[in-house]
């Protein structure tokens, strides 16, 4: 075949027929389609090849960024656990130690006693912004003796939806370690009060419900307690004078809770 859609001499009749110039010439026209078609082909071949590197390159990258995305997130989660491991190790952490009354027990009516409540931060850094909430409640105790309390006897502790900045102490630094100094709240003006004949006579026994609101590493935390007056049973099922009872942690959900 020579240039174009011109026949090569070797391959023409020399016939100066009609039919024979008709028959080379469709003769002619064949070969040039058919070499049309083997430069199509061999142009299909290189584009497909070309479009399928192009794929494989773009799922290699994608892979690649999908690989590089899921070592992020796993490398970030893993800071964030060390980081928060770090915080938790070192953040402040306020609670109470224990209530206790300023004044003997009351033995009768009209005694007057307060309460006063010990707390500390028992963690390595600081706690700020630091408000507090407490209240003393009663728990009755009509026709029940025992020396399990249930839980349904002790009142909801929602103390710490009553913390104000009214109550604020600022800054609370960490204990220093060897020491044992606690801070105190009260007693205050309403930590005051006077026995009646239900307290005296064993129908109520005495609860304090509290909350300590902080912030320690730029977030909020609570702390809300319930302490009780418990009563001391004798083997034979009778009760000690009071002052001979004993502070303890009030049952039951949510009346102790700490974030």
């Amino acid at each position: 075949m020579g240039n174009g859609d011109i026949p090569d001499q070797d391959d023409q009749d020399k016939s100066p027929s009609g039919w024979r110039i008709i028959a080379n010439l469709a003769k002619s026209y064949a070969k040039a389609q058919e070499a049309k078609n083997n430069q199509r082909r061999s142009n299909d071949r290189a584009a497909n090849w070309t479009a399928g590197a192009t794929v494989a390159i773009a799922f290699f990258t994608a892979a690649t960024i999908g690989v590089g995305i899921a070592q992020w997130w796993i490398l970030s989660g893993t800071l964030n656990e060390a980081k928060n491991a770090t915080v938790q190790a070192n953040r402040a952490w306020i609670g109470p130690i224990v209530s206790a009354l300023e004044n003997p027990v009351p033995k009768k009516v009209g005694d007057k006693t307060a309460y006063v409540i010990a707390y500390l931060d028992s963690g390595k850094s600081a706690a700020f912004n630091m408000m507090e909430f407490h209240d003393h409640f009663w728990i009755n105790m009509k026709g029940f003796s025992g020396p399990i309390i249930p839980s349904n006897r002790f009142q909801a502790n929602d103390s710490c939806a009553k913390v104000t900045k009214e109550n604020s102490a600022g800054v609370i630094w960490p204990m220093i370690p060897g020491t044992t100094n606690p801070m105190t709240i009260g007693p205050l003006e309403k930590d005051t009060f006077r026995a009646d004949a239900d307290f005296i006579n064993r129908n109520n026994l005495l609860g304090i419900h509290g909350c300590f609101f902080y912030q320690t590493f730029g977030k909020n935390h609570r702390s809300a307690y319930c302490f009780f007056l418990r009563p001391v049973f004798m083997a034979d099922g009778s009760v000690t004078p009071m002052d001979k009872w004993s502070w303890a942690i009030c049952p039951g959900e949510k009346q102790n809770y700490a974030d």
